[in-house]
């Protein structure tokens, strides 16, 4: 294997053991995703079930009510963000994870074209040394 080879699929090696890397966080991120999107959905359902029912009710369970309403609602809110924040994520990383599987296709490519070549340049090499009766013919 060429110099130029090796070095090229040493670029691939690196491309897949990135793309290893970046595939674990990705499960990690899409696991936390997960649960913090259910979280907030169950949290939605708290603040429903939480709303004042009709009819008569104190004013101090109309305002325990309240801030429990109030302390739900900014958990929500918090859930929800991060929901997205992670979605983003996720989306990035997928990107990322798509470039970096063409560039070891790329590699990979570009790796067996050199090997190839310097193949080529071997036999090249190896029937000019031949005696010239025997140049062109196979052994």
């Amino acid at each position: 294997m060429s110099d130029k080879a090796r070095l090229i699929e040493l670029l691939r090696k690196r491309e897949v053991i990135r793309m290893r890397r970046i595939a674990a966080d990705l499960g990690v991120t899409s696991a936390e995703h997960a649960r913090i999107a259910t979280m907030a959905d169950k949290l939605s359902t708290l603040i429903e079930e939480n709303r004042p029912r009709e009819g008569e009710m104190s004013a101090p369970a109309l305002r325990a009510r309240l801030g429990i309403g109030v302390k739900l609602e900014a958990q929500r809110e918090i859930s929800a963000n991060r929901a997205e924040f992670l979605r983003t994520e996720i989306d990035h990383s997928r990107k990322k994870l798509a470039q970096m599987k063409r560039r070891e296709t790329l590699y990979g490519d570009r790796a067996s074209v050199e090997r190839d070549a310097a193949e080529a340049a071997r036999e090249a090499a190896a029937e000019q040394l031949l005696p010239p009766g025997r140049k062109g013919r196979k052994p």
